[in-house]
């Protein structure tokens, strides 16, 4: 079974000094953006405040901003953090847009031992985020992924649905590990935008440019350091925007892709011809087809040792 934490233990942060001190790590938080102007600067503010300016926990904060054009870059920066373009980042390398390709790039741009992802949508973002996942980490030397769980509500308009978010997971992703990888279909948010990674773990990894990259990363860590490597932290309830149909549409695409690659990857299928890359979707009474642009990344190892 899954490592479970609760965030509630590693709510001390002077119990977490200790743990960093005593691990002699650095970490870095990267929260990975696009517009999100409504909900980026609570997030900011909070990681400042409790972990920079109050206490030593964190070392850095970057946003990794992938074209936004609501104004979070601005919202950002006053903010007082460290905004990067992704599209800035080895600009000279012809790889696709999109949050595998924020995150890959991420580690080009930090230092930390430690790296923190949040996701930049979430509305209810407190202290228990970084409490939670960094305690969990720093509390065994030996893991090197700590993935948040927490319960999805679903809100319309003024109505509340207990526990029907997460719908991608639920209708996709866990059918899919249930089938092929059951061991991981027990990881209560398998595509959670919140965790704790080495950088020694993830930089050995090949990451998917696009939406597939957290189910394509979940994997691949597993299949290098196993189950008692990983674990994930209760972080309680998470309320975040719902996307609308059509956006979780695409994203369902690009992580059914992500998976089949890894499926063929790993010889547990065989197709003689590739994926189609257009998907059909429905959007505003119509149908319509649009190309997606998703590719494996090398691990950010390699390119650091190629240049």
């Amino acid at each position: 079974m899954i490592k479970t934490f609760h965030h509630s233990q590693f709510q001390q942060i002077d119990e977490l000094a200790v743990l960093k001190n005593r691990s002699r790590s650095t970490v870095s938080v990267v929260v990975p953006a696009l517009d999100e102007a409504e909900t980026i600067a609570p997030i900011l503010q909070c990681v400042r405040a409790e972990f920079m300016e109050r206490g030593s926990l964190v070392d850095e904060l970057v946003v990794m901003d992938g074209g936004s054009a609501d104004g979070t870059e601005t919202i950002a920066r006053e903010c007082g953090v460290t905004v990067i373009s992704a599209s800035k980042v080895l600009a000279g390398s012809n790889y696709p847009g999109g949050k595998g390709t924020s995150l890959w790039k991420s580690l080009f741009v930090t230092s930390g031992d430690i790296l923190i992802y949040i996701d930049s949508d979430i509305k209810n973002f407190d202290r228990r985020y970084i409490c939670g996942l960094l305690g969990a980490i720093l509390s065994d030397d030996g893991l090197q992924c700590v993935k948040g769980c927490y319960r999805r509500p679903l809100t319309a308009g003024p109505v509340v649905l207990d526990d029907q978010g997460g719908r991608v997971t639920e209708i996709l992703v866990r059918p899919l590990l249930s089938a092929w990888y059951p061991e991981l279909a027990w990881f209560g948010q398998p595509l959670a935008g919140e965790y704790a990674l080495r950088r020694s773990a993830i930089e050995r990894i090949v990451l998917s440019s696009g939406y597939g990259v957290e189910i394509r990363l979940l994997v691949l860590m597993y299949r290098a350091f196993g189950l008692q490597r990983m674990a994930q932290v209760d972080l309680g309830t998470r309320i975040h925007r719902n996307r609308p149909l059509a956006e979780l549409s695409r994203m369902s695409f690009e992580v059914l892709r992500a998976f089949i690659a890894l499926l063929r990857e790993e010889g547990k299928i065989s197709m003689e011809s590739p994926l189609n890359e257009v998907m059909v979707s429905w959007k505003d009474s119509a149908l319509s087809a649009a190309a997606i642009n998703e590719v494996n990344l090398p691990p950010a190892n390699e390119i650091r040792r190629s240049s």
